[in-house]
């Protein structure tokens, strides 16, 4: 079922070039992640359903079908997540729970937005050749599916400072 779930784990494109690995590789579990490539954004969603075994696997199945219908209609990052917490919440009656980081890459400016819903507050990304690292408020780890009371933060990083402004959004809808 989660193999089925997965974009393609590697792509490149001249602006862009996006890899992801699973470990345990062959572990029933609520691990996947998600992406996007559009023209002048890419969008990533990094999820884990609590616990392991089927009903994880089930967890991150409607928490990844919610984050791409909410990419789909080109809603915000906040509101994505609000989306996401909404289905885990009524799929499973506030009884689970899915971390997640949802990004957005303007690959035209390099400006990184994103919202982490309880995941580990870091996460390194590279931009013409050189790195950065982006930490996340440690005041705001919601997870979804426990209805969230009001909208998660979101962080936007270039250049190395981190800012509040999202990352300007493409037109252009994705396949995935």
């Amino acid at each position: 079922m989660q193999w089925a779930l997965l974009p393609p784990l590697t792509f490149a494109c001249h602006e862009v070039t996006v890899a992801a690995a699973m470990e345990p590789a062959y572990e029933v579990a609520g691990d996947t992640v998600d992406y996007a490539v559009d023209a002048g954004c890419v969008r990533v969603g990094v999820l884990d359903g609590m616990g392991h075994g089927l009903q994880s696997a089930q967890l991150a199945s409607l928490a990844v079908a919610a984050y791409r219908n909410a990419r789909r209609g080109d809603r915000r990052l906040t509101e994505t997540a609000q989306a996401v917490d909404a289905a885990v919440f009524a799929g499973f009656d506030g009884e689970a729970f899915t971390t997640a980081v949802l990004a957005e890459l303007d690959t035209d400016t390099g400006l990184l937005s994103w919202v982490n819903a309880g995941h580990p507050s870091r996460c390194c990304y590279a931009v013409a050749g050189s790195s950065r690292l982006c930490t996340s408020s440690p005041r705001r780890r919601s997870v979804l599916g426990w209805a969230l009371r009001k909208p998660p933060a979101t962080r936007a990083a270039t250049g190395g400072r981190t800012t509040g402004r999202p990352a300007r959004r493409s037109n252009a809808r994705s396949a995935i």
